[in-house]
């Protein structure tokens, strides 16, 4: 194989493990959260006053936000992935919505990551997390579901 194309799967092996972890995030299953991450990884949350560190730190904040209290929807966009050899940088944007049954809020933000290979497997080993905005949307405007008006005057939908 190719050095471009070593390069190249190593990084589809990076993304699939941002995947990984928001889906892990958004299907509320721990053990799934935790495997994406290496024993001595570091995670920064924006304004907190320092890094999470290790597992024993960080397994406490997977449990809670795989806790099932909110639903969550995670997008990863824009990965920019720089490897050298076995260690990677990565920045990605998010979106993300989160669902408290009560009420809504919708965020953006990004990532900055660092990533270590080990076993022939990526794990995130560091993880810088920046909040730019979060909306709350008053409950009553929520909709749930699919409302009937979302589908009118749209004859488009209806052909055969």
């Amino acid at each position: 194989m190719s050095v471009g194309a070593m390069a190249q799967t190593h990084r589809e092996s990076i993304h699939e493990l941002k995947y990984e972890y928001h889906r892990a995030l958004d299907a509320d299953e721990t053990d799934a959260l935790l495997a994406v991450f290496t024993d001595d990884a570091a995670i920064l949350h924006d304004g907190a006053a320092a890094p999470l560190e290790g597992i024993d730190e960080y397994e406490p904040w997977c449990v809670d936000v795989t806790s099932g209290r909110f639903r969550s929807t995670h997008m990863a966009t824009n990965p920019i992935v720089e490897i050298d050899g076995d260690h990677a940088v990565g920045r990605w944007q998010y979106l993300v919505i989160n669902d408290r049954g009560d009420s809504l809020a919708f965020g953006q933000g990004s990532y900055e990551d660092e990533y270590r290979r080990e076993e022939a497997t990526w794990r995130i080993a560091a993880s810088t997390i920046y909040r730019n905005y979060a909306v709350a949307l008053d409950p009553a405007d929520v909709t749930r579901g699919r409302p009937a008006e979302f589908f009118e005057a749209r004859p488009y939908l209806d052909k055969a």
